[in-house]
């Protein structure tokens, strides 16, 4: 009987133990969530500000036909694009999180 207590006695210690390193692990794990949300918030930020200035640029007239010129506004408008595209998968995410 005494030898089935000890067993049980050592079970519980380890399954404590481990519980508390998870739980441990876990917390830490939160906060380095909570440091990215962060920092992704104030890339979004600046995304959105980024992007205000390249839709600004992006029609703009081009008066010159060199293709080069073409190609370099065309870029920009691309870029402009995919920012957008950025910050609506960020806010839709942040939205489905909520």
């Amino acid at each position: 009987m005494i030898i089935i207590t000890c067993i049980f006695a050592a079970l519980f210690i380890i399954s404590t133990t481990l519980l508390v390193r998870t739980a441990r692990n876990s917390i830490q794990l939160i906060d380095k969530i909570d440091d990215l949300e962060e920092q992704l918030s104030l890339a979004v930020q600046v995304l959105e500000e980024r992007h205000k200035r390249l839709e600004a640029k992006s029609k703009t007239e081009v008066f010159f036909d060199d293709p080069v010129v073409k190609e370099i506004v065309r870029d920009i408008a691309d870029c402009r694009d995919v920012v957008a595209k950025i910050i609506d998968n960020f806010e839709n995410k942040e939205e489905q999180d909520e």
